[in-house]
């Protein structure tokens, strides 16, 4: 699935990691301020409220 349908649709997305033996799981919520474009910071010059991270 892309990435935009994802935000648009608020699905939570869970990824697993391994590093060696060791097993990690992310997952990202939906309305998780990390799923958000960053701005650039011309944007910030512009007058644009940069999104939060």
């Amino acid at each position: 699935m892309r990435w935009l349908d994802i935000v648009r649709r608020d699905i939570t997305v869970t990824k697993k990691l391994y590093i060696g033996e060791e097993e990690t799981t992310i997952e990202l919520k939906a309305g998780a301020p990390r799923r958000l474009f960053q701005l650039p910071e011309e944007a910030k010059l512009a007058g644009l409220e940069l999104n939060p991270r």
